[in-house]
């Protein structure tokens, strides 16, 4: 695979992807597999991969750009919390935050700026508990 050909949207989704793959990874099942892991993921995909994800993992960099969905989330699940933690993760007001819950209940895709005060992971988390779709 080579880099140069896709978008920079498209690099910083497959090594957002990655690191959080390889974090859960090596949550569940320790470091030397996250670490054999790794090398699989890197040897087919590319140097290049390796290389900015691992420049990524030491610099703490990643995109703070999520997608969400949650057709009939409303119905489905706590809409109240839904629209809390996108308020906790993103920042935006209630207002905001509520016209992006009714986006996703009605089946759209959302982009969500994750707020700089908050961990990325910890925010994703609170949003698939909340009962969204996050990539």
């Amino acid at each position: 695979m080579n880099f140069d050909t896709i978008s920079e949207d498209q690099k910083n989704r497959i090594v957002d992807c990655g690191l959080e793959l390889l974090a859960a990874i090596t949550d569940a099942y320790g470091v030397e597999e996250g670490h054999a892991t790794w090398e699989r993921v890197s040897e087919s995909v590319g140097v290049e991969f390796k290389h900015v994800t691992f420049l990524a993992m030491l610099s703490g960099k990643t995109t703070n750009v999520v997608t969400l969905y949650g057709k009939g989330c409303r119905t489905t699940h706590n809409f109240i919390e839904i629209i809390k933690q996108i308020r906790f993760a993103s920042g935006l007001g209630l207002k905001e935050a509520k016209d992006m819950a009714d986006a996703l209940d009605s089946g759209a895709l959302k982009t969500l700026k994750l707020s700089v005060d908050v961990k990325r992971q910890f925010a994703l988390t609170a949003l698939r508990s909340a009962g969204l779709t996050v990539t």
